[in-house]
């Protein structure tokens, strides 16, 4: 964690449209219940033991003090239920920016390098 101030979350249009077509495919309320618990953790704590720092798209670059992580969470048994939420840390402004989010159904690894890469321009 960084300091004692509190980050604020910053969804990006790719995860607002990302998180409505799962929720709608495979998940109840217990789904928006889960990423809500995830993302508030987020707010003090941007770095859980979950999360991971994930490699850059090639000729990918990011401002200082921004860095690109995926958080793991398992909300059910099986792929569907293994859930994956792509975001930034903005360490400099104190936000999350959130890019994504997939099970890994959809994407076994992650999404393709050419639609992350879109993804962090919009948000940088």
């Amino acid at each position: 964690m960084v300091g004692s101030n509190q980050f604020s979350i910053n969804p990006q249009e790719s995860f607002r449209r990302s998180l409505k077509k799962l929720g709608k495919k495979n998940y109840s309320k217990t789904f928006l219940d889960e990423v809500e618990r995830i993302l508030e953790e987020l707010i003090d704590n941007p770095y859980p033991s979950n999360s991971r720092f994930e490699p850059l798209p090639k000729n990918t670059k990011l401002p200082n003090g921004v860095t690109f992580h995926k958080i793991r969470m398992t909300i059910s048994r099986g792929a569907s239920g293994q859930i994956r939420i792509m975001y930034l840390v903005d360490e400099i402004n104190f936000k999350i920016i959130l890019l994504y989010i997939y099970n890994k159904n959809q994407f076994p690894k992650r999404p393709l390098d050419k639609d992350i890469a879109t993804w962090i321009r919009e948000a940088t």
